[in-house]
């Protein structure tokens, strides 16, 4: 590492969504970029360093001794500027933020969304609408809503993909799809799930 470089707090939080996954598609899908990026990301920490963080293999990520101790270096170094941060927007942000939640992502992605969130911005009250997907659009089309977290409706190009599932299908173990030809769906009549 030459004296005048700098850690990059981006390249920070990369490796340490890395360091938490294992897993460098993992932690792309964490930081919302792409998984090029965070090998970019890596590959430049790395260099600026002068050390081997990771070791790659085609199926495993494992860190370094190396990247042991920039886990530890990196938690820091972020915690420090997000208590710089929270310092000086103590007095500017204090504000009510009404999320509406679809009801099947408030246990598998809101509490990490809400304690990033809360990292963020400590000021803002977050008020909860929890609900099925049409109902929060209609809350939002009303104003009664900021934001909502839901699937997206059909032919609704508002907003922002956070992320996509993949569609699995299971079947009991006497199930042959050869023999039973075609595969009849079954559809909720309360809510629509569109493709």
């Amino acid at each position: 590492m030459s004296d005048n470089q700098e850690l990059d707090i981006i390249l920070l939080r990369s490796f340490l969504a890395v360091s938490e996954t294992l897993h460098f598609t993992s932690a792309a899908q964490m930081r919302g970029v792409t998984q090029s990026t965070i090998s970019q990301h890596i590959n430049r920490l790395e260099q600026a360093v002068g050390a081997s963080l990771l070791h790659r293999t085609t199926k495993q990520v494992e860190l370094t001794p190396q990247g042991m101790q920039m886990v530890s270096f990196a938690q820091n170094i972020i915690h420090a500027q997000e208590m710089a941060m929270d310092y000086f927007r103590s007095g500017t942000l204090r504000a009510e933020l009404r999320l509406g939640i679809a009801e099947d992502m408030v246990v598998s992605r809101f509490p990490e969304m809400l304690k990033r969130f809360r990292r963020l911005y400590p000021h803002v009250e977050v008020r909860l609408t929890v609900g099925l997907s049409r109902e929060l659009y209609n809350l939002l089309d009303a104003g009664a809503l900021d934001l909502i977290c839901t699937k997206r409706k059909e032919g609704d190009e508002r907003g922002i993909p956070l992320w996509r599932e993949r569609l699995q299908w299971l079947g009991g173990g006497n199930f042959d799809t050869l023999a039973e030809g075609a595969v009849p769906l079954v559809c909720s009549r309360q809510q629509h799930y569109p493709g």
